[in-house]
């Protein structure tokens, strides 16, 4: 009898703290959920740091690029009066990852986009935050380098945002491959 309380109460613990962490983190269930299970089992959340993010993001470019090419971005760096090659900001809407880097072509674009979104992803986990992001190049106009831009959530109302943001990139891209159909392929048969 005393371990179907002991039960019973744990579960209603459970369902108590996971509301609390809704509330004051702004996430859904699951996320949570996730909170709550790391604390118990190990692999503790980080707060967000985008120092650490950025010197973790800065030496995979020098791996991928290599050291004379990544030693050139950084001269390049000091001298921005605006922004550095790693930017974070917020338009608003989303948080966003800057990162100005120039490749030598599509396979080192490539490389670049995959390692450096994979690294954003796993950091995000860690801080316990949605690993969802929104990937796009760009051209920074004031130095014409381009800029891979990463956009991910923090909060359950930029988590809505994102999910319809990447609902509509999907439908765009299915569409974009989309069989053609001739309408006028029937007619033509029968004339």
């Amino acid at each position: 009898m005393s371990l179907i309380l002991v039960l019973l109460a744990s579960i209603g613990i459970f369902y108590i703290a996971r509301e609390i962490i809704k509330s004051c983190r702004e996430c859904d269930d699951k996320e949570a959920e996730k909170i709550i299970f790391s604390c118990f089992f190990g692999g503790k959340n980080e707060s967000f740091n985008s120092d650490e993010l950025g010197r973790k993001l800065e030496q995979n470019i020098s791996q991928i690029i290599g050291d004379q090419s990544y030693m050139k971005h950084c001269n390049l760096a000091r001298t921005l009066d605006n922004h550095g090659l790693i930017f974070f900001g917020e338009n608003g809407k989303l948080p966003y990852i800057e990162i100005s880097v120039d490749y030598k072509d599509a396979n080192e674009k490539q490389r670049l986009e995959s390692i450096l979104t994979n690294k954003v992803k796993n950091y995000l986990e860690i801080c316990g935050l949605p690993n969802d992001i929104l990937v796009h190049w760009e051209k920074r106009r004031d130095i014409e380098f381009p800029m891979l831009k990463i956009e991910y959530t923090k909060t359950k109302e930029q988590k809505d945002i994102l999910d319809r943001c990447l609902a509509v990139k999907q439908r765009n891209i299915l569409a974009q491959y989309a069989a053609v159909i001739d309408d006028t392929e029937e007619e033509d048969l029968n004339e």
